[in-house]
């Protein structure tokens, strides 16, 4: 039997891997279509974007790579040979539960520490990209490009040149606006500046003690700091759960305390998805005929796509808003997953 089971293994480990890579690229490839980005860009993004795909991608791997190889084994009489031999069935299990719960356990520290450190990752190359972004954007006719100081409306002039409209802020209200017929940009990457040298431009100032006067400013140049770093706070959902757990035991609004409990249901229900989706693809690859490889495989995208992930939406949103408890509410998917193994495991030996 212990040869059988690592024939079965190895078998679930390529269908696995296979869909994996097709699953994961497809994903990858409607990310990229979805944020519009180049491949230039996304490319030394890709340690970041995997991880938050992985909570999806290795459940549904999981499911698959269970039906397919009991469906192709079940397909070749692997499972009549065991029978005749006296063999039960369901001892072809322990080396796919146990690949289901290494799933699951990886999904564990990936909300802990992979998922946290891949946003970080994420947020700071973003932020580090300002100069290129910026160079980017000065190839467009039309552009507007904002600051903490400063919004700067660039356009095309009618002599082939660039002209510009620049509105200066201070305290989060406009002191001064600069028109200019003719302008160049230099980016000073080191000091984090945009150096703009102005021509054939005028001020209209509203600083204290003007009201919209218009002041010449002929030929000027003014530095405009450009931020390479920006502070942010995480969302809940970016949060590892040891900082949920932190955050529920502390005082919290209720508004918070309800979506920090959603968010932390939500990633256990995930943790626990691998291992579950394997015991639940093993009845429903014996679900069909023998000669009915896609059955099984059929019922099992079905239960997916119309019972767990819309149960799923469906209980967090309940319980952001606070109806049902979110330690209850957002397990029901699991627990459905949990009694179709519960149920169709007894038949799997009357199916073979």
């Amino acid at each position: 039997m212990g040869v059988y089971r690592r024939h079965l293994l190895v078998r679930w480990g390529h269908d696995f891997l296979l869909c994996f890579a097709i699953l994961s690229s497809l994903m990858l490839v409607g990310n990229l279509v979805r944020i519009g980005m180049g491949l230039s860009l996304v490319l030394p993004l890709l340690p970041a974007l995997l991880p938050s795909l992985l909570v999806y991608l290795l459940p549904m791997c999981a499911l698959t790579a269970t039906l397919t190889a009991l469906s192709r084994a079940r397909a070749e009489g692997e499972f009549v040979a065991l029978a005749a031999g006296g063999i039960c069935v369901r001892g072809a299990a322990p080396p796919l539960l146990l690949a289901g719960t290494a799933l699951s356990l990886f999904t564990l520290a990936s909300f802990e520490w992979i998922q946290p450190a891949a946003e970080d990752y994420q947020r700071r190359f973003l932020a580090r990209q300002g100069a290129m972004l910026i160079e980017q954007q000065l190839e467009l006719k039309q552009v507007v490009i904002r600051t903490a100081e400063a919004t700067l409306f660039f356009f095309e002039s009618g002599a082939g040149g660039r002209a510009a409209v620049i509105q200066q802020r201070r305290e989060g209200r406009i002191v001064r606006e600069l028109f200019a017929g003719d302008v160049r940009v230099d980016l000073d990457r080191e000091r984090h500046t945009m150096a703009l040298d102005l021509k054939h431009s005028w001020a209209l100032s509203y600083a204290e003690g003007h009201k919209g006067d218009v002041l010449p400013a002929g030929e000027l140049h003014l530095p405009i700091p450009y931020h390479e770093r920006t502070p942010y706070e995480r969302s809940a959902r970016v949060l590892p759960l040891s900082e949920l757990l932190r955050r529920l035991s502390g005082p919290v609004g209720e508004k918070e305390r309800r979506e920090i409990q959603a968010v932390l249901h939500e990633k256990l229900a995930f943790v626990a998805s691998p291992l579950l989706f394997v015991l639940a693809a093993f009845p429903l690859a014996f679900s069909g005929g023998r000669a009915g490889r896609f059955t099984g495989f059929i019922l099992g995208l079905l239960l997916v796509f119309a019972v767990y992930y819309p149960l799923l939406v469906l209980a967090k949103k309940q319980a952001l808003l606070g109806n049902v408890p979110a330690e209850l509410l957002l397990q029901l998917p699991n627990l459905v997953m949990l009694g179709i193994a519960a149920l169709g495991w007894p038949l799997i030996e009357r199916r073979v």
